[in-house]
Parts: C-alpha cells; sequence; structure tokens
C-alpha cells in the first residue's frame, strides 16, 4: 500500500471523549525521542505520523484542549484522560501529527524514520533484554518494599 492509497483511520484518546477519521493514506512515520515529547506522552518516546490536515474529521472533541508546547508547535490532549492525541507544527500548514498510540485499528507504517535519538531516555536501551510475558506473570508485586 502506498502512502497515497485512500485508506479509513479511526482512532480516539482512552475515554473516547476525543474521537477522529482520516480518509487518507499516511505520510511520514516518527519516533521522536526529545525530552519534550517524552514529558508530554508520559513515555520513553512518542510516535507519530503525518496525514493531511484537510482530511482529519474530529467525530467526537467535547474534552479536547490545547496546549502550546513550544514556540512552534501545540498539542491537543483529553481534558479527562488526559492523553496527547494530536500535535501541530506552525510551519507545516498541510500537515497534522497523530500520536500512533491513539490508533483503533491497525495500519500500515510508511516512511519510519527517528528524531532526536541523542535525547533518547537513558533506560530504554536497558530494557531490550528484559523478561517479558504477552501478560501480568512477569509482574514483580510490591517490588519497592525493601528498597
Amino acid at each position: 500500500m502506498s502512502s497515497g492509497t485512500p485508506l479509513l483511520i479511526k482512532g480516539s484518546c482512552y475515554c473516547k471523549g476525543i474521537q477522529y477519521e482520516v480518509q487518507s493514506g499516511t505520510g511520514q512515520w516518527i519516533r521522536c525521542h526529545c525530552s519534550m515529547c517524552r514529558k508530554l506522552i508520559g513515555a520513553d518516546f512518542c510516535t507519530f505520523f503525518a496525514v493531511p490536515n484537510s482530511k482529519l474529521q474530529m467525530k467526537a472533541k467535547e474534552t479536547m484542549k490545547t496546549y502550546r508546547s513550544s514556540k512552534e508547535a501545540v498539542r491537543s490532549f483529553c481534558s479527562t484522560c488526559g492523553c496527547s492525541v494530536i500535535m501541530k507544527n506552525d510551519t507545516e500548514s498541510n500537515t497534522i501529527w497523530i500520536n500512533a498510540s491513539t490508533l483503533d485499528q491497525e495500519i500500515p507504517v510508511t516512511k519510519p524514520t527517528q528524531i532526536f535519538t541523542d535525547n533518547k531516555a537513558f533506560w530504554l536501551d536497558t530494557l531490550n533484554d528484559a523478561p517479558h510475558s504477552g501478560d501480568i506473570s512477569n509482574w514483580e508485586p510490591d517490588c519497592a518494599k525493601d528498597l
């Protein structure tokens, strides 16, 4: 599937107070490691994908608030669940960046890249070899009690 092939993309915040649809292909995918994205998302990195601004339709936005996170960018988030959904860069009038974690379905990844890798969270690579499972069986309850 090419980035220009129409696709119905649906997504939402956790509580569904913000819902969107995009009838479009996806442009570039970016995994951003900058400290601003990490703090605003509350995660090791944020993955965004680009779509045409004109193709984004908000189906529900009762809880959507905006925050100017820098002199170049505004972010939209849910005031109920706190989920960050959209980033808009002032220099890109035709592009909107959607937080990929808000997708309600799997879609093709096109043109992936990582940015600000010099700011990558120091612990990220140490977790690559950590034990993992598909459920909570590797969880160690109350693991901080003896620290």
